[in-house]
């Protein structure tokens, strides 16, 4: 029977064998639902126009308000009620009205999903895991700078929130501090980067690379730093008070002239009896393999070297040259250098020089390798061999048909510099600049 509900009639109501309802008689519509269990609910029964039928024939709805207690008491859903039976009057269906409600609340629940994983930090790791490692010849360079120069703050930023703005200005900040070489590797790669997102706009929400407006508005000047032979011998000096693995590591660069990386993930299998070095195609930049002859200089390094035991299985060694957790080559350069500069340094004060050595880097040994061979009386393209450079001195047909690999040419290049560096630290004379460098050819 419709009466007023009240919350001493709710409080009252009890349940039977089957779900009852209180219809209230100040409101057309509202009412009370007690269930067999107990649970006392406040619904509204309405019906929604269907073309076609008469209102009459129309199977009502009923829209589920709330249970009873709090916040719900009888004048709050009544309250509540009246709005929604109004909607109803102007042809809206509250239920619909809640499932498109709930389906926007789902849209966007999976919305703040997809953006909290496009973050530049996600992004990044997508990158590289799809586009470097295992793709590229220099995929570690890459991450390591891409990680290195990207800044903390942008990590936890949308994609879509870093702009050109923003790169532009770390690209100037890098221009600024004299790097200008370092900002046109980063732009590069950051372009590489952001291309990828904008490749994917359903994940990443880019419509377009940002990088493409950016800039380095600086003149590209290539590095032309060489180490005179009192600069390289001091460098050689301070090498030996930083001890392993960093010590012998510099060492190995001075006396190859191989790429710093190429260098530092040196593994034992690479290295044959008769004194050959293999670096894998995968190892270079240029993707050849590589052929490096061990001079007796540097063989005296290697047979130096301490085999690191190997963190998951204490009977086998690591198969890196240079590391100090036994399952990763060396990294942290930039550090190593400047504990090398600081030894040279205070070399300097003892020996009662107040000048520091002029900024020089680890790249810049294989220029002077090149630079002191070639005044050595060694063919250009011999050196740029040695150094696994495609060789820029034999244009047009040499270059497409000569295939000889100079190999005895640069065994003798490599004896010659390690020679060379061996005197220096001895300060024995040489006995000549120039040395025939034609008769060591031996085709075989």
């Amino acid at each position: 029977m419709p009466t007023k509900l009240t919350k001493r009639n709710v409080d009252a109501a009890h349940p039977g064998d089957r779900d009852t309802f209180l219809w209230d008689t100040e409101l057309k519509g509202f009412g009370l639902k007690i269930t067999k269990a107990g649970r006392k609910v406040y619904v509204i029964q309405y019906r929604m126009p269907v073309p076609g039928k008469p209102m009459s024939k129309v199977a009502p709805k009923r829209y589920t308000i709330g249970e009873h207690g709090s916040p719900w008491t009888p004048e709050k859903a009544r309250d509540h009620a009246g709005k929604l039976l109004g909607l109803v009057d102007q042809g809206k269906d509250p239920a619909a009205l809640e499932r498109a409600e709930r389906q926007d609340e789902e849209s966007r629940r999976k919305e703040e999903e997809a953006r909290k994983k496009s973050t530049l930090e996600t992004g990044l790791e997508d990158f590289l895991t799809r586009r470097v490692r295992g793709q590229l010849v220099k995929a570690k360079a890459v991450e390591s700078l891409l990680r290195a120069k990207i800044p903390t703050a942008w990590l936890l930023r949308q994609v879509t929130d870093i702009q050109a703005e923003d790169i532009q200005a770390a690209i100037d900040d890098m221009v600024a501090a004299n790097r200008a070489g370092a900002a046109r590797e980063f732009r590069k790669h950051l372009n590489a980067l952001f291309g990828f997102f904008a490749s994917r706009p359903s994940t990443y929400g880019l419509a377009k690379n940002p990088v493409a407006h950016t800039s380095v508005d600086a003149a590209y000047v290539p590095g032309e730093r060489t180490l005179s032979k009192d600069e390289l011998a001091e460098v050689w000096r301070a090498t030996e008070s930083l001890g392993y693995p960093f010590g012998p590591f510099f060492q190995l660069l001075i006396l190859t002239g191989q790429r710093l990386r190429e260098v530092a993930e040196a593994q034992w299998s690479e290295f044959s009896a008769d004194g050959i070095w293999t670096i894998p195609g995968q190892r270079c930049k240029n993707g050849k393999e590589h052929l490096v002859h061990v001079s007796p200089q540097a063989k005296a390094i290697l047979d130096t070297l301490p085999r690191v035991p190997s963190p998951d299985n204490p009977d086998t060694d690591s198969p890196f040259l240079f590391s100090t957790t036994g399952r990763t080559p060396i990294s942290g350069f930039s550090k190593a250098k400047a504990h090398l500069d600081k030894a040279i340094t205070q070399a300097r004060q003892r020996a009662g020089i107040s000048a520091t050595m002029p900024p020089w880097k680890p790249h810049d040994l294989r220029r002077t390798m090149a630079t002191g061979l070639a005044d050595k009386g060694a063919a250009v393209h011999v050196v740029e061999k040695v150094l696994n450079h495609n060789p820029a001195s034999m244009g047009g047909v040499a270059a497409i048909y000569n295939r000889y690999e100079y190999l005895p040419e640069r065994k003798t290049a490599l004896e010659i510099w390690g020679l060379h560096v061996a005197n220096l630290l001895q300060d024995t004379p040489e006995k000549s600049n120039v040395v025939d460098f034609s008769k060591s050819r031996e085709r075989g």
